[in-house]
């Protein structure tokens, strides 16, 4: 049976087709695809897939970064967008070549474009650029994109805010299990040590050793943040 794992330099071919791609007029189905597949093969350590293309990590450049931005611009379909901001989380030191992407996806009526924005300027520290627009969604309506704001912003908060995010962090604490409840203990578990060290913790731990003492067994199993 014959092995369907690429070498590199196959890996390599594939992603600079995926590239090139996303400059022609293929189809927004094709483009979707293609953007997640340099992505994944972006991913920090070699992975293997069924698939044999992601095996490889290939490094992020500024030009690929730039190509894969151009496609999360407001005039392409909200998938191709999505994929496109999210694969900002793996693009290394070229991530801050998304900002004004993420700038803009964080002002949209749009919830999924507002979420995976947040949750980008999280994972690939992207606050600088956008402080202000994460703080205008620590009142959003998708707790999610609240808590992936905090993630982000608590590196670059003021002591006096430090206490703000932690009432938030309480006051939308999901009531049961599931990954939700994985985001907001992520959140807590960022946010937690600086409200500490502000002198601001005290009333984030009370919540979250109640959380831990009354959540079920299964339930508390999706807060392993907190407790791992």
């Amino acid at each position: 049976m014959q092995s369907n794992r690429w070498t590199q330099q196959q890996t390599d071919e594939h992603v600079e087709r995926c590239l090139a791609r996303l400059a022609s007029r293929e189809a927004d189905r094709k483009k979707l695809r293609c953007i997640e597949r340099v992505a994944w093969a972006w991913s920090p350590t070699p992975t293997g897939s069924c698939l044999g293309f992601t095996r490889w990590h290939v490094g992020p450049t500024a030009e690929s970064v730039a190509a894969i931005v151009a496609e999360a611009a407001p005039d392409r379909p909200i998938r191709v967008r999505v994929a496109s901001l999210a694969a900002l989380a793996r693009a290394g030191e070229h991530a801050s070549l998304g900002v004004e992407a993420v700038k803009i996806a964080l002002g949209e009526g749009e919830r999924t474009l507002r979420l995976v924005a947040a949750r980008v300027a999280a994972d690939a520290r992207l606050v600088d650029g956008v402080a202000r627009e994460l703080r205008n969604v620590l009142d959003d309506d998708v707790w999610s994109v609240r808590w992936h704001a905090s993630r982000a912003l608590v590196s670059r908060a003021y002591d006096s805010e430090l206490g703000a995010l932690g009432r938030m962090l309480i006051v939308t604490t999901p009531k049961h299990g599931g990954m939700p409840l994985t985001s907001w203990a992520h959140a807590v578990n960022e946010v937690r040590p600086r409200c500490r060290i502000a002198g601001q913790g005290t009333e984030l731990d009370a919540h979250v050793t109640h959380c831990l003492t009354t959540l079920s067994g299964r339930d508390r199993d999706f807060a392993w943040p907190l407790w791992r």
